[in-house]
């Protein structure tokens, strides 16, 4: 409704400005009576899911893994959002057990991923210490920009560029194919590509691992360690 014509300008502008007031109050309380629903569907969302950690994983023999001599193995995690980050501890420990377990002497690990937007790929040399490689993970396991993406980490000889394998302007992990076509044309010696997102009131991880077949034993005992926690569940499969 506007003001009458007739009226002092001053007074004109005083009721422009209280309109704006009310406005902005009325949106401000609009904001809070949605927010109260919306924060009490979360939370029956959260207690209904419970705390439980879901871990499946299952693994590719021979040809299926797309590498001669490994094994594929694909790890699901359906984790409750409050324990994101104990278990991003928890599967830090694990990659580095792996990683102890597979280490030869002139290991390498290279981090790849690519946020949107960006105009390449980031190639992220980690290098030959295993400290380095946890600590690397646990930190881009943090990086909000990096949720609904995949991060590949490969492993190769110290003698062997990353750039031969890859061109960072033109790879793209989240292309068709891929990171599979990275991983099976440069023939790591192991490689995991990881994607985690949010759906409800968990964090849904999505794990690749390339492995040596000999090494099968010791990694699903290490992925039944990781299937352990506070609410009891440790039935790992394979």
């Amino acid at each position: 409704m506007n003001a009458p014509e007739n009226l002092p300008r001053e007074v004109k502008r005083s009721l422009k400005s209280r309109r704006g007031c009310v406005s902005y109050l009325l949106g401000f309380l609009s904001l809070v009576v949605l927010a109260v629903p919306v924060g009490l569907i979360r939370s029956w969302q959260a207690w209904r899911r419970g705390t439980e950690w879901k871990i499946d994983w299952r693994t590719q023999p021979g040809p299926a893994s797309g590498l001669k001599d490994r094994l594929r193995i694909d790890l699901e995690g359906d984790i409750p959002i409050r324990s994101s980050g104990g278990f991003h501890r928890r599967l830090t420990d694990t990659v580095v057990r792996i990683a102890e377990h597979l280490r030869q002497q002139d290991d390498h690990y290279h981090h790849i991923h690519r946020i949107p937007g960006e105009p390449e790929a980031l190639i992220l040399p980690v290098g030959p210490q295993i400290q380095e490689l946890g600590d690397r993970l646990i930190l881009a396991l943090g990086q909000g920009d990096l949720k609904d993406r995949t991060s590949v980490w490969l492993t190769f000889p110290a003698r062997r560029a990353i750039t031969e394998v890859l061109d960072p302007e033109t790879y793209d992990p989240e292309a068709d194919g891929e990171p599979e076509g990275l991983i099976e044309s440069s023939e790591p010696r192991w490689a995991a590509a990881i994607t985690l997102g949010r759906v409800g009131p968990s964090t849904i991880y999505r794990i690749a691992m390339w492995i040596p077949e000999t090494s099968l034993p010791t990694v699903d005992a290490l992925l039944r360690r990781l299937d352990t926690n506070p609410a009891g569940n440790a039935d790992g499969r394979r």
